[in-house]
C-alpha cells in the first residue's frame, strides 16, 4: 500500500504531498472522478494517521482530548470495518501507516 511519503519527501516537498492528497480526497469523494488504487490508499492510510488509530494515548491528556482522540479511532474503526480489506490488505495498511508515521517522525 503506497503512502505519501513513498511519492514525496515530507520534509522537502509538503506543498506536492499535500497537492497530491487533496487530489486523492477529491477524486475518492467527490463522486465526478474514477478514484485509482493509489487515490484510495492514500486517503485510507492518511485517514488512519490523522485519526490516531495506532497512536498511544499520553500518560498526561485532558478529558477533552482524550474524548477527541477517542472519538476519531472510533470513527476510523468505523470506516475499517465497513470496508472489505482482507487480512492481507489489513496487514498493508499497518505497513503503510507505520511507514507514514515514521517518515513524518510521527509516535505509534
Amino acid at each position: 500500500m503506497i503512502t505519501l511519503s513513498d511519492l514525496f519527501n515530507p520534509s522537502t516537498q509538503p506543498a506536492l504531498s499535500e497537492q497530491r492528497l487533496r487530489a486523492a480526497y477529491a477524486n475518492v469523494f467527490s463522486g465526478k472522478g474514477n478514484p485509482t488504487e493509489e487515490d484510495k490508499n492514500l486517503v485510507l492510510v492518511d485517514l488512519a494517521v490523522e485519526s490516531g488509530y495506532l497512536s498511544v494515548t499520553p500518560d498526561e491528556i485532558s478529558s477533552e482530548r482524550l474524548q477527541r482522540v477517542e472519538g476519531g479511532r472510533k470513527v476510523f474503526g468505523r470506516i475499517l470495518r465497513m470496508t472489505t480489506l482482507t487480512p492481507k490488505e489489513s496487514a498493508k495498511l499497518l505497513d503503510a501507516v507505520t511507514r507514514e508515521l515514521t517518515a513524518n517522525d510521527g509516535d505509534l
